[in-house]
């Protein structure tokens, strides 16, 4: 899992400087950030502790997934579950976008923006209050995506996504997420999928001390920033080289990356507001705030004013993402933060051992490296479908010793270490 972290954190690293060698954004200012972002690695990995070999190489003979076991059921029943998976999608993207599969097979045929009427729609139906009607579509959301992330999980870092029923099971599944993504014509789902892939397979050479293939993931990563492109295209983005990137940000035209290579610069302008601004938004706030007075100076330490409202004027943040460390260190102070996310490693090491680290477990700690990644850039877990995601699976970890659900003639049974399956009559 820190491995997994520390990828991603070099990532953000390299892009900021090769963001600030394009720009006029000088390297010596965005230094502070970026000490900052490995210090919070580090205290982490403190609490974490040393990552073992915690993992079975072997798998086990099966694996049941809410009533499929991918490794002998009948394909059948892999379909009707999976189909349903997809089918919630559908239902759930129709009810927060309005979409229906053909308007937006439509819409992409005819380059239509799906990203602008999810706008309109989510606006005119007042969706960003939490309402009786809302509730049920976000529980079942929630639950989706749970059964989305254990599959995907659960089946790749075992090694049992080589089977084919394992694949045409996860296929499906994910055609709902990307589904989702589609209709709303965000690169949030995608984003998601590409974190869980990389994930996945870190972890899985991890547990089975296999090397890992950086130039796969290099190439994934790729795919990942050529599909963003194409997507915000479809909103109508022209993908030109931008002479000012943000209000106190503008293009070195004398840059040689920026004569010789044009595209690459184009494709690290528009990747700005994903990946470099959260960075650039906490350089704000450390030297232009903070640093700026006394009492911004203590209020680093210990909470005492508002910093957020000053930044984000300066550093014009419109409709990009709140970094969660710049949240967390307005609200609590850096020594409160720092602290927290010693226990944050220690809390998840414990999560561990009280579950035995099954596949559950390893659900949590791609939450948990989701939000590490996260406090950078944004707040990728502050979206109702995850946050029950989240604590459904740590409910299902400390308390959910069995869970079962009846449905006709089938009970499906839930507990901790992993899913069973039985077929039961309801007079039994």
């Amino acid at each position: 899992m820190k491995k997994a972290v520390r990828l991603f954190y070099i990532i953000y690293t390299l892009y900021m400087i090769l963001f600030c060698s394009i720009t006029s954004l000088s390297l010596s200012k965005v230094i502070v950030s970026l000490v900052l972002l490995w210090i919070v690695y580090f205290a982490f990995s403190a609490g974490f502790g040393k990552e073992q070999k915690i993992f079975n190489t072997q798998a086990k003979e099966s694996l049941s997934l809410l009533g499929v076991n991918c490794d002998s059921v009948t394909w059948l029943r892999i379909v009707l579950i999976a189909g349903m998976s997809l089918l919630l999608a559908v239902v759930c993207a129709k009810f927060y976008t309005g979409m229906t599969p053909i308007r937006l097979i439509s819409n992409l045929r005819n380059g239509v923006s799906s990203y602008q009427n999810y706008q309109r729609y989510f606006a005119t139906m007042e969706l960003g209050k939490m309402t009786i009607r809302k509730l049920p579509i976000a529980l079942l959301m929630g639950l989706n995506r749970t059964l989305f992330y254990f599959s995907f999980i659960s089946l790749t870092v075992s090694g049992r996504i080589k089977r084919f029923k394992s694949i045409v099971y996860l296929f499906i599944i994910s055609m709902g997420h990307i589904y989702f993504g589609l209709a709303r014509g965000t690169n949030f789902e995608m984003y998601q999928l590409f974190t869980l892939c990389a994930f996945c397979y870190i972890l899985y050479h991890v547990k089975n001390n296999k090397r890992i293939n950086y130039v796969l993931l290099f190439i994934l990563g790729v795919i990942m920033v050529c599909f963003f492109l194409v997507m915000l295209k479809n909103r109508g983005h022209s993908l030109v080289l931008e002479p000012t990137i943000k209000n106190r940000i503008f293009l070195n035209y004398e840059s040689l990356i920026v004569r010789k290579f044009p595209v690459i610069v184009i494709a690290v302008e528009y990747v700005f507001g994903y990946l470099g601004y959260g960075l650039y938004y906490i350089t704000v706030m450390m030297i232009d705030v903070m640093a700026s007075t006394a009492e911004g100076l203590l209020d680093f330490f210990i909470p005492i004013t508002d910093s957020l409202t000053q930044t984000s004027v300066l550093a014009n943040i419109q409709v990009n993402w709140l970094p969660d460390l710049a949240d967390y260190i307005d609200s609590f102070g850096f020594i409160a933060v720092f602290a927290l996310l010693i226990l944050f490693g220690r809390a998840l090491r414990f999560l561990g051992v009280t579950d035995k680290y099954s596949d559950l477990f390893y659900v949590m700690v791609y939450f948990a490296f989701m939000q590490m990644i996260s406090f950078p850039i944004g707040n990728f877990l502050h979206f109702s479908s995850e946050l029950i995601a989240i604590l459904f699976t740590v409910s299902l970890i400390l308390f959910g010793k069995r869970i079962r659900i009846r449905v006709g003639m089938y009970s499906f049974s839930i507990t901790n270490k992993n899913t069973n399956y039985s077929k039961r009559a309801i007079n039994e």
